[in-house]
């Protein structure tokens, strides 16, 4: 059994349309406070872009859990 985690950060674009970011293998421990300031830090630097303008807005965050089995 193997598990996967993943940091998922959601914004919006310039164009107000919904883009986010996954980080696997995200840090244990991290808070919702941590991870808005990197997002903050994202937006205000307009570090990163959707396919289409600049990140605008963050809107939250998700910490997605997989667990696969291998069936025999």
């Amino acid at each position: 059994m193997a598990e996967k985690k993943v940091l998922q950060l959601q914004f919006l674009d310039a164009n107000g349309k919904q883009a986010s970011i996954s980080i696997s293998g995200p840090k244990e421990g991290l808070t919702k406070e941590d991870v808005k300031k990197v997002a903050d830090v994202i937006v205000e630097k307009a570090a990163l872009t959707s396919a289409t303008a600049v990140l605008t807005q963050y809107k939250g965050a998700k910490l997605i859990t997989t667990i696969t089995s291998e069936l025999l």
